[in-house]
């Protein structure tokens, strides 16, 4: 019985996948059928906790109820910069509170209103919150990854290759234990395209926001860095990815790349859910990167 049940939850959830793709919904939309899921009610959320002044400063927190001294996982969720929410992706913090970390979910302003740099200086933002309060909810404050999946990657990248938005809170890169990054856009794709128009300004250099640019100046004094790709990913390469890597490689720093055959872009995610478990190994390779 307990095997049909589970069969018909994910038969329920593919069928409104499906069906909101049909009706074109937004990509993230996509996702809340993911959250029916009973692994939320498994971990304790506390959430819409501020970060800073404006509305959309707030994060979540999941944990285990026997959560003490665990490494904290910072994820940032995508939407092009212009688009998401938090509450997409509880499924995510659920999962990742299951293995073991404190996770920490922020949501960002977002742009067209909030244009680059605004959504890297929050994510600094959260990161120092983190250091400040993940030891009340049983988080080592001396062990803080950050993560994200695509436009949420390149946020963590960005805190990792770029030390001035780090150090405008207090904080340096070696502060930061590892980053992880699913399909996080590497500088090499077109990021000023019609459909990231007023995203990043043109008065702003293109180096200013490349992660593979910046990595040349800058790996040497980052964290280690584990790059996930899918084979299957037609918005961000794996070719970009690999590129990445070589670039942090030759900037001193360390980076792993994790590359799964048959995964697009969205499917890098669907692993972390009950429904789609086995999807993908992103889960596992963040948890043993941490050391769990």
């Amino acid at each position: 019985m307990g095997v049909h049940r589970a069969f018909l939850r994910r038969g329920m959830i593919v069928a409104a996948l499906l069906g909101m793709a049909l009706s074109g919904c937004a990509n993230e939309a996509l996702l809340i059928p993911l959250n029916w899921s009973g692994a939320a009610n498994r971990v304790v959320a506390t959430t819409d906790l501020s970060y800073g002044p404006d509305a959309r400063q707030t994060l979540d927190v999941y944990r285990r109820q026997t959560t003490h001294n665990a490494p904290v996982m910072l994820f940032w969720y995508g939407g092009s910069w212009q688009h998401g929410d938090k509450d997409y992706y509880r499924f995510v913090g659920a999962s990742l509170a299951r293995r073991g970390f404190l996770a920490i979910m922020p949501d960002y302003r977002l742009a067209p209103d909030h244009a680059f740099p605004a959504f890297v200086e929050d994510a600094a933002s959260a990161v120092r919150w983190a250091r400040d309060h993940a030891e009340a909810y049983g988080g080592d404050p001396d062990r803080i990854y950050i993560s994200g999946h695509s436009a949420g990657g390149h946020s963590a990248l960005m805190l990792a290759l770029d030390p001035q938005y780090l150090g405008e809170v207090g904080l340096a890169p070696s502060d930061i234990t590892g980053v992880v990054s699913l399909a996080g856009p590497t500088g090499l794709e077109n990021l000023r395209g019609k459909g990231l128009r007023g995203v990043f300004p043109q008065a702003v250099p293109d180096r200013a926001f490349s992660p593979v640019a910046l990595a040349l100046s800058h790996a040497v004094d980052t964290p280690p860095i584990l790059l996930m790709t899918g084979l299957d990913d037609d918005v961000i390469y794996a070719s970009s990815v690999a590129k990445l890597a070589d670039a942090i490689r030759a900037g001193g720093g360390t980076a792993t790349v994790k590359a799964y055959p048959g995964i697009g872009h969205i499917g890098l995610i669907l692993g972390f859910s009950d429904a789609f478990q086995g999807n993908s190994k992103a889960l596992d390779e963040m948890a043993g990167f941490a050391g769990l």
